[in-house]
């Protein structure tokens, strides 16, 4: 029977960014979602001066170089924070053409009331879904706490597993590969979820309900909503690798959580139906479904 104790002391299911195969991760990632991300952002910055701006789990600073070069004007101040140190480092110097701009090492579960708001704006990626479901609704509490009480927002964009699937492009069945692929990833995804005590299966629903009671925490008035959704698709060979990469770099925690579940895991056998589907051109797989809510002071 599964374990269903959050079992890991890890913070974080990825090796750091000093590792080369997590930063090659994370610069794919971010050439993937950043146009989406901005499109989401770009009516908050329209017509504004003078905003205050936090990006929480900034990373390398790809994310925060494409909002500054497209809304410098409008931003007085921008702060970046995340977790880890290498990225940190990455961060202040890819954004040190900007004078209005800090980086900093931050925690988000303990470390938060150490920020000076209020900010205008504040956004995240992929944060709830490394918190431990049960901190979600007080890291919120202290974001939205950080907020300009005039209007202040705070987007966030965050993802479900559930609807990952590795498909042929011509057909409309999935190869043996492909197919087996699918699985995997759904199973690996509960492991990963009992191991870390987190929730890699994020509805809007869910987060709505996240969004509402930490705003009734401290009775602050305001309003949540759906912004959209977007899904992209992975076509390419080096587009599918992240896929790879991501296991590639979550290794050790990946077979702690599986072997949770009492299996024995070879990880080159795991490994296979991916590594396939990446070298089959006539696959493509459709990846994370992204879900961007907001919640606006009042």
């Amino acid at each position: 029977m599964p374990n269903e104790k959050h079992t890991s002391n890890s913070k974080y299911m990825y090796d750091t960014s000093a590792n080369t195969v997590e930063e090659v991760r994370l610069a794919g990632l971010n050439s993937l979602h950043n146009p989406h991300t901005l499109s989401y952002l770009k009516p908050y910055f329209h017509n504004k001066n003078n905003l205050r701006v936090l990006e929480i789990a900034c990373g390398g600073g790809y994310l925060a170089e494409n909002v500054l070069d497209s809304h410098s004007r409008n931003i007085s101040s921008f702060t970046g924070i995340d977790i880890d140190p290498a990225q940190v480092k990455l961060a202040t110097h890819r954004l040190s053409k900007y004078h209005t701009v800090n980086i900093a090492k931050l925690d988000v579960l303990t470390e938060l009331e150490q920020l000076e708001g209020p900010f205008d704006i504040i956004y995240c990626r992929w944060l709830l879904v490394h918190l431990p479901k049960d901190k979600i609704e007080e890291v919120l509490s202290a974001i939205f706490k950080l907020l300009s009480p005039e209007n202040g927002v705070f987007l966030c964009d965050e993802c479900d597993n559930r609807k990952v699937s590795f498909i042929n492009r011509t057909e409309h069945r999935a190869p043996p590969q492909a197919s087996i692929a699918t699985k995997s990833w759904k199973n690996i995804s509960k492991a990963l979820m009992t191991h870390f005590g987190n929730d890699l299966e994020l509805t809007p629903e869910k987060i709505g309900s996240y969004f509402d009671r930490a705003a009734s925490r401290f009775h602050m008035s305001g309003k949540t909503t759906l912004e959209g959704q977007y899904q992209v698709t992975l076509e390419t060979k080096e587009q599918k690798n992240l896929i790879t990469l991501g296991y590639e770099s979550s290794k050790e925690p990946l077979i702690q959580s599986l072997q949770a579940f009492n299996n024995k895991v070879d990880f080159l056998e795991l490994m296979k139906p991916f590594y396939a589907c990446r070298e089959d051109e006539d696959i493509q797989i459709k990846f994370l479904l992204e879900t961007v809510m907001s919640f606006q002071r009042s």
